[in-house]
């Protein structure tokens, strides 16, 4: 019963793990994508409305 508790518990972390892992890899992507975007001048409408 006591290993039974474990395992589920463990696979369980191992789940969170991996969801919190996949949705920083999504964010952290477009977050460097669009960090790339701007620091080669292709998307100046961006940069001007922050100045704002």
């Amino acid at each position: 019963m006591i290993k039974t508790f474990w395992l589920v518990l463990s696979l369980a972390c191992v789940g969170w793990y991996i969801t919190v892992l996949g949705y920083v890899v999504v964010k952290g992507g477009a977050d460097i994508k669009h960090m790339l975007k701007r620091l080669s001048g292709e998307d100046s409408n961006v940069a001007a409305d922050e100045e704002e």
